[in-house]
């Protein structure tokens, strides 16, 4: 019996360093001793250092993160200090998007409770990356919007809008921000509601487009070039079509820079027909901007906007399809002119002509764009006899 008892012994003493060992370390310490002294340990800097290890040992490794996010987010709730908090919503935002469920549910309920507003900054920032997974936080998200902080005001209304269309409740709170005193917030509002898919899509489109003419009327050098972007992307992610929208980003197809005609000349495709009252503005650029995207993006939406009536264009078309000095804007006239099919009759003997075209690729696509216009009308099947 005693036998038993001694080998029995033996066995449990053996049995447990080899679970310590396997058991995760970092530093000399155990996954459990960390997650111990972030619990109990007194000292401030202790908790602190538990998360640095924690989030290392973390990292890559599924089965620890299992283990660790429990004792991590009950940190982040229940910590008596700020700087803890604030450090663990940030290690929980790290984790990988195939991680939300581990960690999202735990942020929102945080959002609900925390006072701090530099930590409920952190948990805005955590949430938003994991977009739309991040649903349960959007009410107390919304409730952020009001945070005295400028920055958390503004990491609330960016987290809003990254997690999209599953936060449009919270649109009518973001649209206020958009007179923020802060730019910062004013940015994020911009950035939102273009994202939110608000069910007042008309009242976040005549707030962008006010935002968009306000800019507009400033000096070159006093412009908020970033704004302006940010409101144009906006508006044409909405999807609200709206004349007075086209019209305010039409205006910034003789921007002065560069890459702001580029985004307008695109944006204005994303309004369809609704975009043919900014058709002088468009032509002009395609005719006349120096840079080739722009013209190619204002082609583009040309083509959009004249719909059925895009057989209209020709004259425009076959002009710059001899004179655009840019052989890839040359190439995306030839196809959109084979895109009209028999319509396109009156453009071949341009498109003959730019069969000699010096570079290959402009030849190949002028060939294409003939056979397609004439190729023969299928015919509709016929009715089977009764």
């Amino acid at each position: 019996m005693m036998r038993v008892v001694l080998l029995s012994i033996l066995t449990l003493a053996f049995a447990l360093p080899l679970r310590a060992a396997d058991e995760p370390n970092f530093n000399g310490r155990t996954l459990s001793e960390w997650l111990a002294i972030l619990k109990d340990d007194s000292l401030v800097r202790k908790r602190k250092a538990a998360l640095v290890a924690l989030g290392q040992m973390v990292s890559g490794d599924e089965e620890t993160r299992k283990k660790a996010m429990p004792g991590i987010a009950k940190a982040l709730k229940v910590d008596g200090n700020a700087g803890v908090r604030a450090q663990a919503a940030a290690l929980m935002g790290q984790q990988p998007v195939e991680a939300a469920a581990l960690v999202v549910g735990d942020l929102a309920e945080a959002l609900r409770s925390e006072k701090d507003s530099d930590v409920r900054k952190e948990l805005a920032v955590a949430a938003g990356k994991f977009g739309r997974l991040s649903g349960s936080a959007v009410l107390p998200l919304a409730d952020v919007l009001k945070d005295p902080k400028p920055e958390t005001r503004a990491a609330a209304a960016d987290a809003l809008g990254r997690i999209g269309k599953e936060a449009r409740k919270a649109a009518p709170y973001v649209v206020p921000l958009t007179k923020d005193a802060d730019r910062a917030v004013r940015f994020a509002a911009v950035f939102a509601l273009g994202r939110l898919d608000p069910d007042d899509s008309e009242t976040a489109c005549e707030t962008l487009v006010e935002i968009l003419e306000k800019e507009s009327a400033r000096k070159d050098k006093e412009r908020d070039g970033e704004m302006i972007s940010a409101t144009i992307v906006s508006l044409g992610l909405l999807g609200e079509k709206s004349t007075d929208a086209v019209k305010a980003i039409a205006r910034h197809l003789g921007d002065s820079d560069v890459e702001r005609r580029q985004l307008s000349a695109l944006t204005l495709g994303r309004f369809g027909i609704v975009s043919r009252v900014a058709s002088a503005e468009l032509k002009k650029a395609f005719q006349e901007d120096a840079d080739k995207t722009v013209r190619a993006n204002a082609l583009h939406s040309l083509g959009v906007s004249h719909g059925a009536d895009a057989k209209d264009l020709i004259p425009v078309l076959t002009t710059r399809l001899k004179a655009d000095p840019d052989f890839e804007v040359r190439i995306a006239i030839a196809e959109m002119l084979g895109s009209f099919g028999p319509n396109g009759k009156p453009a071949i003997p341009a498109l003959q002509e730019a069969r000699r075209d010096s570079q290959l690729k402009v030849r190949e696509a002028a060939t294409l764009a003939i056979r397609a216009i004439e190729k023969p009308a299928e015919k509709p099947p016929e009715k089977p006899k009764p």
